[in-house]
């Protein structure tokens, strides 16, 4: 493959800073990567599509979002505009400018009540403000680029950092700090390494349409939690399984957005849960 520029928005993300470090690995990328300072996504069309001439990138990755589940219900306009009206933006862009674009979505555009994985062809329909935003810049990227685009949708994503809930479990297990854990929400957690993997192949082979890049199985999140501790042989009886209600949530949350991943790459939960472990020093890499 020839040399490209390929430009990562989000690059202090969980996902943003994991796929900076492991495209760096090849030779044939140029990289840049940009946080709100050098490219925002609530700028108008005009002051983004500059940034974007200015940047001049072969291909853009944009994992970027409002992912604030809850504060999305209050805040709509932000949350419209980041994840809504500025992907069509960086689409249109793409389009304009003959280039390719790599967009992240998310299972929350599922209302969650199939009963069975859900396929990239499956109709959409979310139950939260969150989900109706990441469903409109979906939408807006298949308008218009559908020849120079993809939308990768993954779920449950955690990974290096302090900003998902895998270290949020495990801090909370080296503290044996009481938690409580949803056990009625099920879905497919995905590692950020495994993901980048997808976005890898589908950046190579210029994949176009809808994916979803996410680990097999499911699970609950109090299931999920359980796995990690007893992985790290961890006490488990500081966390405590409610039903999501519990919670009182803004937003209403799906019961079940699990999956079928488009990727053959791609890992069981569980064992990507213990890949990302030996990644941080926590298991052996033998085990």
């Amino acid at each position: 493959m020839a040399r490209q520029k390929v430009f990562v928005t989000g690059a202090n993300g969980t996902l943003g800073q994991d796929l900076l470090a492991r495209l760096a690995l090849f030779d044939q990328f140029d990289l840049v990567g940009a946080d709100r300072t050098r490219l925002n996504l609530l700028w108008d069309e005009t002051t983004l599509k500059s940034a974007l001439d200015e940047l001049n990138p072969d291909i853009v990755i944009n994992p970027a979002a409002f992912t604030q589940v809850d504060a999305a219900e209050a805040e709509r306009e932000t949350a419209m505009t980041v994840n809504g009206i500025a992907p069509g933006i960086l689409a249109q862009w793409t389009q304009e400018k003959n280039r390719y674009l790599i967009h992240i979505s998310t299972d929350y555009v599922f209302e969650g009540t199939k009963g069975a994985l859900y396929l990239p062809s499956d109709p959409t329909h979310p139950i939260n403000y969150y989900g109706v935003s990441k469903r409109a810049g979906e939408e807006a990227i298949l308008q218009n680029a559908p020849g120079q685009s993809a939308v990768v949708r993954t779920s449950w994503l955690f990974g290096p950092g302090a900003r998902n809930f895998v270290p949020f479990v495990l801090q909370a297990a080296q503290q044996q700090k009481p938690i409580r854990i949803a056990m009625d929400q099920w879905g497919t957690p995905t590692w950020t390494g495994n993901l980048c993997k997808m976005i890898l192949q589908v950046m190579e082979e210029r994949w176009t349409g809808v994916f979803h890049g996410c680990s097999t199985g499911m699970t609950t999140r109090y299931e999920q939690a359980l796995h990690l501790c007893k992985a790290i042989g961890m006490p488990t009886d500081f966390m405590t399984p409610v039903p999501t209600e519990a919670f009182g949530f803004p937003a209403r949350r799906p019961e079940n957005t699990a999956m079928q991943s488009s990727f053959d790459c791609a890992l069981n939960w569980e064992d990507a849960t213990e890949t990302f472990l030996k990644t941080q020093g926590l298991l052996p890499s033998h085990v």
